[in-house]
């Protein structure tokens, strides 16, 4: 759990910073993470009132 939090807070600050991620892997796994929270927090503002 600590690798993780640590995986995501380098993601985190390099998108805070602006700075490119430094391989691929990570930067695809940055856009995949902030696609999952657009549409999250799209279906929480649509189930939350538009229901």
């Amino acid at each position: 759990m600590d690798g993780l939090l640590v995986f995501l807070g380098d993601i985190l600050s390099g998108l805070i910073s602006g700075s490119p991620p430094k391989s691929n892997f990570v930067r695809w796994t940055a856009y995949a993470i902030n696609a999952i929270i657009i549409i999250l927090s799209g279906l929480l503002i649509y189930g939350k009132y538009l229901t």
